[in-house]
């Protein structure tokens, strides 16, 4: 009996964990979707979110007009975008 209780609290403590850190991500980072408006010798890329927004950065295998979902870092600010960082880029679309 003793040990079924053990096995139950050690699963609800690392459901805890688990939750508990996904509701940080989300705090902390965000996705985009963007189009890829400019490539520079292959590799320096520019995009362009809904909201109007340029971002740029190195990476390579894109395309103009690749539609792509960005995951942006908050850098600890939840007011001022243009401080956010780029994590990470995939293509979902390619034109």
């Amino acid at each position: 009996m003793k040990k079924t209780y053990m096995v139950l609290g050690t699963l609800l403590l690392i459901g805890i964990f688990f939750l508990l850190g996904r509701v940080g991500w989300h705090e902390t980072h965000y996705t985009k979707i963007a189009t890829v408006v400019k490539v520079i010798n292959g590799e320096e890329v520019t995009i362009k979110d809904a909201d109007g927004y340029l971002w740029k950065f190195d990476e390579t295998g894109f395309k103009s007009s690749d539609i792509v979902e960005v995951t942006f870092w908050k850098n600890g600010t939840d007011l001022n975008i243009l401080d956010d960082e780029i994590e990470n880029v995939k293509v979902l679309d390619r034109k």
